[in-house]
């Protein structure tokens, strides 16, 4: 094969023939490509080839069916749809930047909120309130709003009684340093409470 000139190489006349088939080359070197092939008999031969390739790939993609008539008018009704100023949200710039800036507000409060959380190594764990059930005699002067005022103070309720000697069921919840606290105030309430036990 010779080649297009005396300082251009063989090989690039074969790698630009596929370019030339298509015309894909730039002007001046198509001119140098159409003179190297016309007295190139071996490109001559390779690029009937490329455009018997080309023709055939042509022929089979013509070939293909295209879609339906009716998905061509779906497709085309929903661009349609797309394009329509109706098909979209007609908010004014303002709103359009004040979501924007809203958005971006939003998101730095979340990110700071979840940056000043404690680590895990600090977060208390919750734990399910205990209960402690107490067997309590409260004072026979007592009245019915020192019971009430007592049992509230500690945080108590009635579950049961009074019994055949008086004495109340009562439910304490809470972790058990609380409930100890509750017990050392309600028996400094002598006046109200006559005993105050844990419950059998």
């Amino acid at each position: 094969m010779s080649s297009l000139d005396d300082t251009t190489p063989p090989r690039d006349a074969h790698v630009s023939l596929d370019e030339y088939a298509t015309g894909a080359l730039p002007a001046d070197e198509q001119r140098r490509a159409e003179l190297h092939i016309a007295g190139c008999e071996e490109c001559r031969a390779e690029l009937e080839t490329i455009r018997r390739m080309h023709e055939r790939l042509r022929n089979a993609y013509e070939a293909e069916p295209g879609p339906s008539a009716r998905v061509r008018r779906e497709v085309m009704a929903r661009i349609a749809r797309a394009a329509s100023p109706s098909s979209r949200w007609s908010l004014p710039a303002w709103a359009q930047i004040a979501a924007i800036v809203l958005i971006v507000l939003q998101g730095g409060a979340l990110i700071r909120t979840m940056s000043s959380r404690a680590p895990a190594s600090q977060v208390e764990s919750r734990t399910v309130a205990q209960m402690t059930r107490l067997r309590v005699v409260f004072a026979p002067t007592a009245t019915e709003a020192q019971m009430r005022a007592l049992l509230e103070s500690i945080g108590a309720r009635i579950v049961d009684g009074p019994d055949a000697a008086g004495a109340y069921r009562i439910e304490v919840s809470g972790d058990p340093k609380r409930v100890a606290d509750a017990l050392g105030a309600a028996r400094a309430r002598g006046d109200v409470l006559q005993s105050i036990d844990v419950a059998q």
